[in-house]
């Protein structure tokens, strides 16, 4: 993630771990915007990933990466998994039990991606500043 300096690093093995990430990145992201309600949303995105990274992981790690790019912020968050559900593309059909996760992501941050390279899943989003 080219950022020009500007990233954040972090692995969250359990749940145990979530509070610090969620911490950790909104006093990332408060350094592009101090905006209440944009930094709690990036908050509840990177909740909501980490947690299903964790609970559909193959035990290792998910990782989250943060970066300001071109005055947004570039969220990332990867594990190791087969058993992630990953949505066609396209919005999420509101009418799945399952899923409801990615699409409040989905309505949160301005851009969702998710890729997966052999058993690794990673869910890029892009938050850009409020005006």
């Amino acid at each position: 993630m080219s950022s020009g300096g500007h990233t954040l690093h972090l692995a969250a093995a359990s749940r145990r771990d979530l509070s610090s990430v969620r911490h950790r990145v909104r006093d990332f992201a408060a350094t592009l915007d101090d905006d209440g309600e944009w930094l709690d949303g990036i908050v509840l995105v990177v909740s909501e990933l980490a947690t299903n990274a964790i609970e559909y992981g193959e035990g290792g790690p998910a990782v989250v990466d943060a970066a300001v790019v071109d005055d947004e912020l570039v969220l990332v968050v990867a594990a190791d998994s087969t058993g992630i559900p990953i949505p066609p593309d396209g919005p999420v059909p509101s009418e799945n039990i399952r899923g409801r996760g990615l699409l409040m992501v989905q309505a949160i941050a301005n851009q969702v991606s998710i890729e997966t390279t052999g058993n690794r899943v990673i869910v890029t989003t892009r938050f850009s500043r409020p005006n």
